[in-house]
Order: C-alpha cells, then sequence, then structure tokens
C-alpha cells in the first residue's frame, strides 16, 4: 500500500506501508503502466517497490488544505488528480513529464476524450438508457420534452394538457330559468331570454310547513349539548398539582381523561376544585389510557380543573386530554 502526503506546492512524501521511512525527492518520476504505478528516480533507481502499485492500492492526502482520504476509480482519474495538486514527479512547469505505457488504448501523453470513460467510472453519472433515481432539484433553462403519458404519474406536455382537459368551452346561452321549492317561489321574470331580473318570494304556507312550526307560534332558544375537550403537554411531570383550567368560563360535565407519556410512569388523578373525579386515576405510561367518569364530575362557572401527579418514576413527556360537554342555550 503507498501514501502519497500533499505537505504544499511541490512538496510531496511517499509512504510504503513495507517501510519505516517516508521518501522525498525532486528527481522523482512516476511512470504509469496500465493500471500499476512504479516510482523511479530519474536516473532510474527504485523507489520502494520494483513492481509498482495497483492504482486502488493508492491513497491521497491533501495535508495542505486539512484533506481526507482520496482513492480513484481509475487509474486516469489518479492521474489527472495528481496534476491538479502539482505533482512535481508528474507534472512541473506546465508540462507533463511522466511516462504513460498506455490509456485508453493509446500510448504517449494521452488526454481524455469523449467514449473513453464510461458511466461505472464517474460518480453519479446520468446515463440515456437506464432507470435511475435522481435526487435534488434540477432547474431547467429550456423546457424538456417528454412523450405522450400513459401512466398516472408520467409527466405531459402542455399541448397534451390542452387537448385533453375539456376546457370551458364557449357558446350562447339563450334561455335562463329558476324555481322554488319549500316555501321559495318565483314571484316573476323567469325565464329570462335576453335581460331581465327574476323576483323571489316566500310562501307563508309552504314556509311554515317546511320549517313544522304553526302560524302564530313563539320559537325560543333551543338547549343544546356538545362535546368539546381540552389537551395539554407536560414535559417533565413531578408530584404535584397542576391547575390546567383557572375559573372555567362556563359549567360542564367531564366524562373522560386520557393520558400517555414517551417514558416513564406516574398516577394522574383529576380533580374538580380539590375533589377527585369518581371513578379511576389514570395510570400514565407509554401505553394510552382513558378512564370513564360519571360522578363528581360536573364543574360549573368559575371552577379550577385540577390534574394532581403522583408516584412518579421518570415520566418523560406527559400528554392529557379531557373529554367533556357542555350545554349551549
Amino acid at each position: 500500500m503507498l501514501t502519497i502526503r500533499k505537505k504544499s506546492n511541490k512538496n510531496f512524501w511517499h509512504y510504503d506501508s513495507n517501510f519505516t521511512n517516508a521518501y522525498s525527492a525532486s528527481d522523482l518520476t512516476i511512470i504509469f503502466d496500465g493500471d500499476i504505478v512504479k516510482l523511479r528516480s530519474e536516473n532510474g533507481r527504485i523507489v520502494f517497490n520494483k513492481d509498482g502499485y495497483l492504482f486502488s492500492d493508492i491513497t491521497i492526502y491533501d495535508d495542505s488544505t486539512s484533506g481526507g482520504a482520496e482513492v480513484f476509480a481509475s487509474v486516469i482519474l489518479f492521474a489527472e488528480r495528481l496534476v491538479a495538486l502539482g505533482y512535481n514527479g508528474y507534472y512541473e512547469g506546465g508540462d507533463v513529464v511522466a511516462g504513460v505505457s498506455s490509456a485508453f488504448g493509446r500510448t504517449g501523453a494521452v488526454v481524455a476524450t469523449n467514449g473513453d470513460y464510461n458511466a461505472s467510472q464517474v460518480t453519479n453519472a446520468l446515463t440515456d438508457n437506464t432507470a435511475q433515481n435522481i435526487t435534488g432539484v434540477k432547474t431547467f433553462t429550456v423546457s424538456p420534452i417528454v412523450p405522450t403519458p400513459t401512466t398516472d404519474f408520467q409527466a405531459s406536455t402542455k399541448k397534451y394538457v390542452d387537448d385533453n382537459s375539456g376546457g370551458g368551452g364557449s357558446g350562447t346561452v339563450t334561455s335562463v330559468a329558476v324555481s322554488g321549492s319549500n316555501g321559495i317561489e318565483v314571484d316573476s321574470g323567469s325565464p329570462i331570454t335576453t335581460a331581465g331580473t327574476i323576483a323571489l318570494g316566500l310562501n307563508k304556507a309552504d314556509t311554515l310547513s317546511f320549517l313544522n312550526v304553526q302560524d302564530g307560534a313563539q320559537v325560543n332558544n333551543v338547549s343544546q349539548t356538545q362535546t368539546d375537550f381540552i389537551s395539554g403537554l407536560i414535559p417533565l411531570p413531578i408530584d404535584s398539582s397542576y391547575k390546567l383550567i383557572v375559573k372555567a368560563p362556563y359549567a360542564g360535565t367531564i366524562t373522560e381523561t386520557t393520558t400517555i407519556s414517551v417514558s416513564g410512569t406516574c398516577t394522574a388523578t383529576f380533580k374538580i376544585n380539590t375533589t377527585a373525579l369518581g371513578g379511576t386515576a389514570n395510570s400514565v405510561s407509554s401505553t394510552e389510557e382513558s378512564q370513564a367518569h360519571a360522578s363528581a364530575n360536573a364543574f360549573v362557572a368559575g371552577d379550577d380543573i385540577v390534574l394532581t401527579v403522583s408516584a412518579n418514576s421518570t415520566c418523560v413527556d406527559m400528554s392529557f386530554t379531557i373529554k367533556f360537554t357542555k350545554t349551549l342555550s
């Protein structure tokens, strides 16, 4: 295994896993023989391993920028990285000085051209003939052209939408008529064929019949019972009493209490002022629990609704819901 570390401009150190000492010299050249990389001095002296290293066994670090380990999918990508780093054994004074036996089936100073790489050698490459998942937002400066859609989630062109959306159409309305029922009647003006006004009115007998009200009857407010609730969260409950509602603005009857925690346990006793609701207190845990209450559960305007926590055992994030009924008048 070979490690090449760039310390500063044209200052590269080389480390072989089988040697104790590092190597750094200005007369170093690098030779590419297919996928094998060999280090030699300018007079041909072998550096470290005479047989060289497979490019995938070489790791580069750019210590001048605190860079991490870099490995490469091809020998060409490895060579291009050395050029980009200004490697003195490969690229000096603007000229490539390393010997390249062959690359892409060509010899000499090889420059990669179209077709030299395949998609498997390029990170995040897009192909034109395989299915791929693409993440992130892609903004097109020119609208893409897509074929006619055949399934629900395929893209479609503007023309396809225009041709198949149906649209509002056009035409001329020649007549408009209305009719009434349940006490609403048309007094005059229907139908309209050009322009005009349609007058509507109420038929008293039909309206009273529809509302099921006798003529002359007095209609008073009708009481109605409605179900309501309050919910809350106590992140870190302790053994104490919490006033959930202070001075209730109206009367009501509590019918059910529900609790759950993220973790831990405790006992939750719901009260009206200082009196516990009839029934069973809630055993709070990570399993949701509901308790019905049928006695000592009516409160009046001005009462407080209180939650008393006891037997707390590291209870965290206790959620509660109080369901009650109230009468609208």
